[in-house]
This record gives structure tokens, C-alpha cells and sequence, in this order.
């Protein structure tokens, strides 16, 4: 009998905590539907979402050909037609890589003076927003 009175208070608790439980659940039922259904739509908009194109050259390759065209341009003559060839490659680089990384410049619209000040700001710029312009900032292996 004693087993039966036992089973009966366990009951009886099990009952009077699963009660406002199911309260609380009726309650609330609308804010968690809601929560889930926007939960959902954001699921459903994320997989839909398309991740535009990069435009231009990859930056990796931008940053290659910066380092190597602007080590060619260092080793080449000034004034020599090598120089002007490499000096506009060189700028057409720098755009690219203002392009891809967001920066702002004027490269194509300036000439003389201007342009060679406007190079070393945008070549500052690039630097600063992580591009590695030349060989010697890469740092080298010391155990070959």
C-alpha cells in the first residue's frame, strides 16, 4: 500500500509540474512559431543569396605581377621606352589592385608630377591594406 500512496504523490507531482509547463507553451506558442518561421525565411534567403563575381584578375596574381613588374621597372633605365612600357603596366596593376581591394584612385587621370605622387600614394595605400609591393618586404626563408 505504501508503494501505491508513493506512485500516487509522484503522479500528482509529475501533474502539477507538467500543467504550467503547458501553460506557458499555449502562451507562447506564437512567438516560437514566429521565431521558427523567421528562422526559416532567413535559411531559405541565405541559400538563395548569390555571391557576386569578382571582376578583374585575382589579387594574388595583382600583387606577382606589382612585384615583378616593379622590380623590372627599378632595374630599367628612366626615360627609356623599357621604362615607360613598364611604368604604364606597372600603373594599370596598381589600378587593379585599388580595384579589387575597394581603394580609391586617380592613376588615369593625372600626368608628369601628379601621377608620380598619386603612384606612391596608391602604392602607401596598397600597403597598407596588406598588398606586399616589393620582394625585400617578403620575409625570406632563413634555414634555405
Amino acid at each position: 500500500m505504501t508503494w501505491l500512496l508513493a506512485v500516487s504523490v509522484f503522479l500528482a507531482i509529475t501533474v502539477l509540474s507538467i500543467v504550467p509547463l503547458a501553460v506557458l507553451a499555449v502562451i507562447h506558442a506564437d512567438n516560437l512559431l514566429e521565431s521558427l518561421a523567421r528562422t526559416r525565411r532567413r535559411a531559405r534567403k541565405a541559400r538563395e543569396r548569390v555571391l557576386p563575381e569578382p571582376v578583374g584578375p585575382p589579387l594574388e596574381k595583382i600583387a606577382t605581377d606589382l612585384r615583378r613588374i616593379g622590380s623590372a621597372r627599378r632595374e630599367t633605365n628612366l626615360g627609356s621606352l623599357g621604362y615607360t612600357i613598364l611604368t604604364t603596366q606597372y600603373d594599370k596593376q596598381l589600378a587593379n589592385g585599388c580595384r579589387a581591394l575597394g581603394l580609391d584612385h586617380r592613376i588615369y587621370d593625372l600626368c608628369g608630377f601628379d601621377l608620380d605622387m598619386e603612384r606612391l600614394r596608391v602604392e602607401g595605400a596598397l600597403s597598407e591594406a596588406g598588398l606586399v609591393l616589393a620582394d625585400s618586404d617578403i620575409e625570406q626563408d632563413v634555414d634555405g
